[in-house]
């Protein structure tokens, strides 16, 4: 939930300080990952990406060679908006979710690194932008993972604001890159510019809130999910004490029922009674014959002629 609160923070900082010097750089970002989406869609049309500019009154330009076809085209010119909306809404997803957090930020930055590094002027903005950012990315990875998870949320929050700023350009779509689709449709025979114009502005606005809003509930719901599989402890009922458990307290004083009586003194206990334990033969009474204690299967007679014999053996 404290995320939650730092995409509120992040929105509200972005918006008090947009025209200010602190939030220059993080715009310059913004437009350069609008450009590098123009580059790679380019490439991946066939062409060959040769610079990207961006100036510092945060207009940008991506320099090709080659010939794009009509959906190739169309595509490149489409992802600089929904592109840098896709970005930054994947880092605040991957940041609310808390998966794979040090993961997303370390590809962001590469990709970063890697377009600022080979398609940009040495000392250019688009350069300084890039590897700066870099750099301070490289930092919060080094810092760990939460310090990582939090960078992806203002970076996200950051990309989203904007992405959703840049509806208020397609108000005036002739400053837009929409202007250029529609020029080159018009090339193609496809009705005139202008007639082009308001339906591509209303088809990037619907994918820009399309690509946040489907996002933003998907990490929403996965958060509901994790909160309600956590496993949570029994509630006690008020009168649940030391009692409630299910051993049996004993009463003193009271008889148990599986309780043996107790045995006297010096016996043995029944146990050990029945494995036929033999005791110590204890001091015979003096009141008791010879007759009597005598052991089984001796008679008197075959005793006294045995004492005899000791008797006459210590003489």
């Amino acid at each position: 939930m404290a995320r939650y609160y730092l995409i509120a923070v992040s929105f509200v900082a972005i918006a008090l300080g947009w025209d200010s010097l602190l939030i220059k750089p993080a715009r310059l970002l913004v437009v350069l990952v609008h450009e590098m989406w123009h580059g790679l869609s380019a490439m991946a049309g066939g062409v060959r990406l040769d610079t990207i500019r961006i100036h510092a009154d945060e207009s940008g330009e991506t320099l090709v060679t080659g010939h794009l076809q009509f959906l190739a085209f169309l595509l490149s010119v489409s992802a600089g908006y929904i592109g840098t909306a896709w970005t930054g809404a994947m880092l605040l997803r991957s940041g609310l979710q808390r998966s794979w957090e040090r993961t997303t930020l370390g590809i962001f930055t590469l990709l970063l690194f890697y377009m600022s590094y080979l398609f940009t002027d040495p000392g250019s903005t688009a350069y300084l932008t890039g590897l700066l950012t870099s750099l301070l990315a490289l930092v919060l990875l080094f810092l760990g993972r939460d310090a990582s998870g939090k960078g992806l949320v203002v970076l996200g929050s950051l990309f989203v604001f904007y992405s959703l700023f840049d509806l208020y350009d397609f108000q005036r779509p002739q400053a837009t890159d929409a202007a250029i689709l529609a020029r080159y449709l018009e090339s193609r025979g496809l009705q005139s510019a202008d007639a082009w114009i308001g339906p591509i502005s209303v088809a990037w606005t619907i994918c820009i809130v399309l690509v946040v809003a489907l996002t933003l509930r998907s990490a929403a719901l996965h958060g509901a999910s994790e909160s309600q599989s956590a496993p949570q402890e029994p509630a006690l009922s008020p009168d649940a004490g030391a009692g409630s458990t299910d051993i049996p307290m004993e009463t003193p004083g009271a008889p148990q029922p599986d309780a043996a009586p107790p045995s006297p003194p010096g016996a043995l206990p029944p146990d050990f009674a029945a494995q036929g334990v033999a005791t110590a033969p204890g001091p015979v009474p003096s009141n008791t014959s010879v007759a009597d204690s005598a052991p089984p299967g001796w008679n008197a007679d075959e005793l006294d002629e045995i004492r005899q014999m000791v008797a006459q053996m210590k003489k």
